[in-house]
């Protein structure tokens, strides 16, 4: 469809941003809960989700919010050329292709490693 967006790792949950050109915003957007980061009907990212639970602020979500502990994405999704340790990159023998925005001390040891 054109949109720009990409896949976010949680803590122990998966979902996707996409890019709101009128807005110059990366949103957060669940597939699997049927959901978005709410705040005063605005969406946001997952980024911004994080940030408000460190500060143990209100946001709607309908899944888990302890999922935000952890945020991290793909920068890119066309790996068709690459050779990877596992065919597979969400393996955690291909974490190098994954990008850390935001880690909470109670985040997996492996993504407070990488």
């Amino acid at each position: 469809l054109g949109i720009p967006s990409r896949i976010v790792q949680l803590e122990d949950h998966i979902a996707v941003e996409v890019w709101n050109e009128p807005a110059k915003r990366w949103e957060f957007q669940d597939p699997l809960f049927d959901s978005a980061v709410i705040v005063d009907g605005r969406r946001l990212s997952a980024t911004e989700a994080f940030e408000l639970l460190m500060a143990e602020k209100h946001f709607e979500y309908r899944g888990h919010k302890d999922v935000f502990r952890t945020v991290v994405y793909v920068p890119r999704t066309n790996f068709s050329g690459d050779r990877m340790k596992k065919w597979h990159y969400f393996n955690y023998d291909n974490l190098a292709y994954w990008k850390v925005l935001k880690v909470s001390e109670v985040s997996r040891d492996l993504w407070a490693k990488k």
